[in-house]
């Protein structure tokens, strides 16, 4: 016969795949942010970050909209890899971003923030106006003081969310 303790120990991996974080709206996120983009995924590499011992992932952008701060035309955002509940990315994949731009050893590399919460992936569905919607498959939200809490808007239109940037950013309408 399995023991409590045993059969906890094996169950354990199965609700490990998961990253609690606190819910940040996109009003939130803008705030936080130094640069907001919307972009489309060129490129990614894999590599390997010496202080942090851990394996990265790279992924270049092409910047089609800076809704908050000057990204230029091009962004690379590192990530470490494997994170739960961290934003993942296809090549081709269209996305705004809620970035935060890396110092010292990370100058020119921009970081998400919120980790799946900082990325709304755009999809432009046939004769409907175009969306931005996250994934939060891999989040669990807790609220600032502990206990569960509500998940932010997973799904916005995407004229909506850039007014809700330009709006936080201080750029009016």
């Amino acid at each position: 016969m399995m023991s409590r303790g045993l059969l906890a120990l094996l169950l354990l991996p199965c609700a490990a795949h998961a990253s609690s974080v606190i819910p940040q709206s996109a009003d939130a996120l803008t705030r936080q942010a130094t640069h907001v983009v919307r972009a489309i995924v060129e490129s990614q590499r894999e590599g390997y970050d010496e202080r942090a011992r851990h394996a990265t992932v790279e992924t270049t952008f092409t910047v089609s909209s800076n809704l908050k701060g000057d990204a230029g035309s091009t962004v690379v955002v590192r990530q470490l890899k494997g994170i739960p509940g961290d934003a993942r990315f296809r090549v081709g994949e269209e996305a705004v971003l809620f970035l935060r731009s890396g110092g010292g050893p990370h100058l020119g590399v921009f970081f998400i923030l919120g980790l799946g919460q900082g990325k709304f992936e755009v999809t432009r569905p046939t004769g409907r106006p175009a969306l931005a919607e996250r994934d939060f498959s891999e989040l669990s939200f807790v609220a600032k003081g502990g206990g569960a809490a509500a998940a932010p808007e997973r799904s916005l239109a995407l004229d909506e969310l850039e007014r809700v940037v330009r709006r936080a950013a201080g750029g009016g309408r």
